[in-house]
C-alpha cells in the first residue's frame, strides 16, 4: 500500500486509484471492508468546451488553472443510493479526489446537492496544488505532487502552459523517483534538484 490506513470490518472504504495495489485489495476483502472503487462504484467522464474551431478553449483568466469544460460524476453502490451529476466544472484538484468525495458524504448520509456542486465547483483550490503565483515578473506553479500518479497530472496540466518549464524538484527516499521523473519528461525543459 502507498498510504497505511487503519480501517475496521464492516466499514467503508472509498479507493479513488484507478488500479489500486492486489494487495490492498486482498486486505479488504480479509477484513470484511465494504470497498467502494473509481470505475466501479463512482466515477466521471470529462466533456471539454470545443471552441468554434475545435480547439478546446481554455479556461478564462480569473479561472486559469481550472481546466475548461465540465464532467459528469456518479455515485453508488452497496450502502448508496445511484445517484448522477451532470455539467459540473472541472474543479482545479483531481477529479478523481473530488468524486471520492462526494462518494464519502453519500456514504455518510449527506447527499451533495447538483446546485452545490455546480456553484462550488471552479472556485474549489488546494494551496500548493497546481498554485499559481507571480514572483518577479515570472509565473510560478507550486505543486505537491509526490508519486506518479500526481506528476503525470501536473504533467497533462503542463501542457497548456505554451512555454518552456524548469522544474524544481525534492522527493523523500521512499517515493519513486523514477516513475515521477518518467511522467514529467515530456514537459520540464530544465530539472534543478535538492534534498528533503
Amino acid at each position: 500500500m502507498r498510504s497505511a490506513v487503519a480501517v475496521h470490518r464492516k466499514a467503508p472504504v472509498v479507493c479513488a486509484e484507478d488500479a489500486p495495489p492486489g494487495s490492498l485489495i486482498t486486505e479488504l476483502e480479509r477484513i470484511g471492508a465494504i470497498a467502494y472503487y473509481i470505475g466501479k462504484d463512482f466515477g466521471f467522464d470529462i466533456q471539454a468546451t470545443p471552441s468554434v474551431d475545435g480547439v478546446v478553449e481554455r479556461a478564462d483568466e480569473a479561472v486559469a488553472e481550472r481546466p475548461a469544460g465540465t464532467m459528469a460524476l456518479w455515485v453508488g453502490g452497496t450502502l448508496v443510493e445511484n445517484h448522477r451529476y451532470s455539467a459540473v466544472p472541472i474543479p482545479a484538484l483531481s477529479p478523481s479526489s473530488v468524486v471520492a468525495a462526494v462518494q464519502c458524504f453519500h456514504l455518510l448520509n449527506m447527499p451533495v446537492l447538483q446546485s452545490e456542486l455546480q456553484s462550488n465547483m471552479a472556485s474549489i483550490r488546494l494551496a500548493g496544488r497546481y498554485q499559481r503565483l507571480v514572483y518577479k515578473g515570472r509565473m510560478v506553479i507550486f505543486d505537491v505532487a509526490h508519486n506518479p500518479a500526481a506528476a503525470a497530472n501536473l504533467a497533462h496540466r503542463l501542457q497548456s502552459e505554451m512555454r518552456p518549464v524548469a522544474a524544481i524538484v525534492a522527493l523523500m527516499a521512499d517515493k519513486d523517483v523514477d516513475g515521477f521523473t518518467a511522467a514529467l519528461i515530456p514537459v520540464v525543459v530544465h530539472w534543478f534538484t535538492g534534498d528533503l
